[in-house]
């Protein structure tokens, strides 16, 4: 085998090693299990807060012209695999002017996966 062949092999073997394990998170998993603490018209926006913690992000939307604009507060975890495709979990809360209006949540983590200890 050849001195370049040489190098090349092994340096392949290092960077293979090296990605092999190597992952990245980004964000918090968002308290799904928290949940059943809302109810709808009656909980406030402090209580929401309170109990969910602090969104990664908000912003506002409207899902029907009855409804009219809701707040949306947004929440996101994602885990990214060196050689695989990302998962993803987001939940949106609604929030009218003073109180929860409800939720939209989705993950495309496999069913009962643990996610931060929560089976989801």
């Amino acid at each position: 085998m050849s001195l370049s062949l040489q190098r090349f092999t092994i340096l392949t073997l290092i960077l293979a090693g090296l990605f092999n394990g190597c992952g990245a998170t980004y964000g918090t998993p968002p308290p799904i299990d928290r949940l059943d603490h809302l109810q709808i018209g009656a909980t406030t926006h402090d209580e929401v807060r309170a109990v969910m913690g602090e969104p990664q992000g908000d912003g506002a939307m409207l899902l029907f012209p009855s409804l009219g604009t809701l707040d949306a507060w947004f929440y996101e975890y994602m885990e990214i695999g060196a050689f695989s495709e990302p998962d993803v979990t987001i939940l949106l809360i609604f929030v009218d002017r003073e109180h929860y209006s409800g939720h939209l949540w989705f993950s495309q983590f496999p069913v009962n996966t643990p996610v931060d200890g929560v089976r989801r």
